[in-house]
């Protein structure tokens, strides 16, 4: 057992350990919890259809005061506590964190830091992100400008475009909770680009609850790596609570399960 949990530590490296950042926050914190869970029974609203690419951008839609705490475990083990946050007013900024759990700290230290701020557009202005993997730390700064993006770490300086607006991990989260879900979403994280390509929306029960499944198939643009696989399990209601979600890289499974309210 402590040898494969050593394996899994050790080959957790930066690429690896940037997809399920990846997987973590665009799509486990698709519809944040508020801080006050509303009854089941709010209404039902009708499934959310595919925009057709170019019909329009894609846009986060978050609530000021949602916060979300989910456990996270990789192959059933342990890994900590992802935490997201929504505040502001006229224009927001979203806020997400790791916390590691005292087992996982036992093979290694690691810490995931992202922040968003959003135009009252729904689309991002400015993020940043702060990833520290077995003593490794890289802070990345994006400035978002529609379809392209600026990108600062260390130094160094780079750019990105695609054909259609831009979104940080956390931002792109935002745009399945819309009365359209897009069809395509291009991510900017870290220094790499991600095409992230969205399924239509299912209706499911999981233990008992009715939920909104989405799946989705996140790419690196230009690169040939293996891709991350995620599915998403929304409470089927106005709300669009996030109940369950998968991430699957290369064999490996991240599952982030909603945490009761204390």
């Amino acid at each position: 057992m402590t040898n494969s949990l050593r394996t899994l530590a050790t080959g957790m490296d930066a690429a690896f350990y940037n997809r399920m950042k990846l997987g973590a926050t665009i799509l486990a914190a698709s519809a944040l919890l508020a801080c006050r869970e509303p009854p089941l029974a709010a209404p039902v609203p009708a499934l959310a259809s595919n925009a057709p690419r170019g019909h329009s951008p894609a846009l986060a839609t978050f609530h000021n005061g949602e916060a979300i705490v989910w456990d996270v475990y990789m192959r059933g083990l342990s890994v900590g506590r992802f935490s997201l946050s929504v505040s502001g007013s006229r224009g927001q900024t979203v806020n997400g964190s790791l916390r590691q759990s005292k087992f996982a700290r036992n093979f290694g230290r690691a810490r995931l830091s992202l922040e968003t701020t959003l135009a009252v557009t729904g689309l991002p202005e400015k993020g940043h992100e702060d990833v520290s993997l077995f003593g490794r730390r890289k802070q990345t700064a994006h400035q978002y400008r529609g379809s392209r993006v600026s990108w600062q770490r260390a130094g160094q300086r780079g750019r990105f475009s695609a054909p259609a607006p831009l979104h940080s991990a956390l931002s792109a989260l935002g745009t399945v909770r819309g009365a359209e879900v897009p069809d395509t979403v291009y991510v900017a994280t870290g220094v790499d680009l991600y095409e992230v390509r969205l399924s239509l929306p299912s209706r499911e029960t999981l233990a008992d609850r009715a939920v909104v499944r989405i799946d989705a198939e996140a790419r690196e643009v230009g690169a040939s790596g293996v891709a991350a696989l995620i599915s998403v399990w929304l409470s089927d209601d106005q709300w669009r609570i996030p109940v369950r979600v998968h991430v699957e890289i290369g064999g490996a499974q991240l599952v982030a399960k909603q945490r009761p309210q204390e």
